[in-house]
């Protein structure tokens, strides 16, 4: 879920979508990733933000780490949707993620 500034209108949008990753490994535990995909979101309004188009192309870059003894990763993640200038406005947007994921044994 992605929320605009309180008081604007079409605070929330939702979106859907399925990215590929791929993971490099540089020391035992910690490693980086890169990711691709297709987004469907709820609307085209961010706020005042006009995104254009329901569907955006979204792509990620992280840096994460996995805990030693335990079954926890931890990364940051920054992820850029945009149109990529299927119609105009193409106002990408940009988010930061701090991740836990849990690793199943």
């Amino acid at each position: 879920m992605m929320r605009a500034p309180a008081g604007k209108s079409d605070r929330d949008l939702a979106h859907v979508g399925i990215t590929s990753f791929a993971r490099w490994w540089f020391v035992p535990n910690t490693g980086a990733e890169l990711g691709v995909g297709a987004n469907v979101f709820s609307g085209t309004r961010l706020g005042d933000k006009d995104i254009s188009t329901a569907f955006q192309f979204g792509s990620s870059v992280g840096l994460f780490h996995r805990l030693e003894g335990a079954p926890w990763l931890l990364g940051l993640r920054l992820t850029h949707y945009s149109n990529a200038g299927i119609k105009e406005p193409n106002a990408g947007q940009n988010y930061i993620q701090l991740r836990a994921s849990y690793v199943f044994p």
